[in-house]
């Protein structure tokens, strides 16, 4: 689950949202925790695709 969102940070204005649940990283289970944070600390590696759960709707949102 997505604990939180800084705001006005590229998740933010996707429209990420704290208690999210991370599904997928670009069609890809996440592995780890550092994965995750490498991939939103690394400027370069945007736009990326995220598909989350919010409560019963499953989404696909594009970080840029």
């Amino acid at each position: 689950r997505i604990e939180g969102v800084v705001p006005d940070s590229p998740a933010a204005v996707a429209g990420v949202e704290p208690g999210d649940r991370l599904v997928r990283i670009d069609h890809a289970a996440p592995r780890s925790l550092a994965q995750i944070q490498r991939i939103f600390a690394d400027t370069q590696t945007v736009p990326v695709l995220l598909d989350i759960e919010r409560g019963e709707r499953r989404l696909a949102v594009l970080v840029r």
